[in-house]
């Protein structure tokens, strides 16, 4: 997802939110800087996610999605008290571009957020996966080293071997234990942001209820002023063609009054 919006006042800067949110204009610059701050990580995480389980992956990119993921989900729960605070401001005390704002401002700030829950669930598929492959792949090792060392152990008693064996399949373990905890992370924040996700839903809903009101108010406005328009056409074209008829029955009395007096001097 792209975004047009260019950096301005940051939230994270420091300013106190009850400074910030008092002003409409400073609070939607906040939002529309923090909807960029969060497409950019969105942007990252669709990248690293695209190399998870694929030869180009590696264990610093896992660690750095996950970090992403839980940095993602943090900013997401921060930046949609803003949403709402700049959704639940009163309208009539806002200009009709105003209300513009607070509508496309909300409606990107979903956007975005919809592109991430498409994220995380795609993400947590993968990680199912490949934790599925790690215990296929561990539980074959094992089945696979266990008759070997058997017949050893049997034949030589080997201690060594025993203990190479374990502490791979401690190593194995940790690793899909840590991939568990992974997946169990990635579940909760799907769950705060699907959370996020239905607040933001109804609040959607609500302002697109009241900009439909004021496109219809602006809709009655214009054909008032068009009928309005009409009416004083027409009341100008009445008052011309009555201008012009006193004009013709003051020449015809004119006339009629010459015709007269000629008479009479005659």
């Amino acid at each position: 997802m792209t975004s047009s919006y260019a950096s301005g006042p940051s939230a994270e800067s420091g300013s106190n939110p009850e400074t910030y949110r008092q002003n409409f204009d400073v609070l939607s610059s906040v939002i529309a800087n923090n909807i960029y701050s969060l497409t950019s990580n969105l942007k990252l995480i669709q990248r690293l996610s695209s190399k998870l389980g694929t030869p180009k992956g590696s264990q610093r990119d896992e660690q750095r999605l996950n970090e992403l993921l839980d940095d993602t989900t943090a900013k997401f729960k921060t930046y949609g008290d803003d949403v709402k605070v700049l959704g639940d401001w009163d309208s009539a005390s806002l200009q009709a571009t105003q209300k513009f704002t607070q509508r496309n401002l909300t409606k990107d700030f979903g956007g975005v957020l919809d592109e991430f829950r498409t994220a995380q669930r795609e993400i947590a598929a993968k990680e199912r996966k490949l934790s599925m492959a790690q215990k296929a792949a561990a539980e074959e090792q094992h089945q696979t080293e266990t008759t070997p060392l058997l017949q050893q152990q049997q034949q030589q008693q080997s201690q060594v071997l025993d203990f190479v064996s374990q502490n791979e399949v401690d190593f194995n373990t940790s690793l899909i234990e840590e991939r568990e905890g992974e997946i169990q992370n990635i579940e909760r924040g799907i769950y705060e942001i699907n959370a996020i996700f239905k607040d933001l839903g109804t609040l959607v809903t609500e302002q697109g209820t009241q900009i439909d009101a004021v496109e219809d108010n602006i809709s009655n406005m214009a054909t008032n002023t068009e009928n309005a328009s009409k009416q004083l056409t027409q009341a100008d074209k009445y008052q011309r063609t009555r201008g012009k008829w006193s004009c013709i029955f003051l020449l015809v009395l004119l006339v009629v009054s010459l015709i007269v007096a000629l008479a009479i001097l005659a």
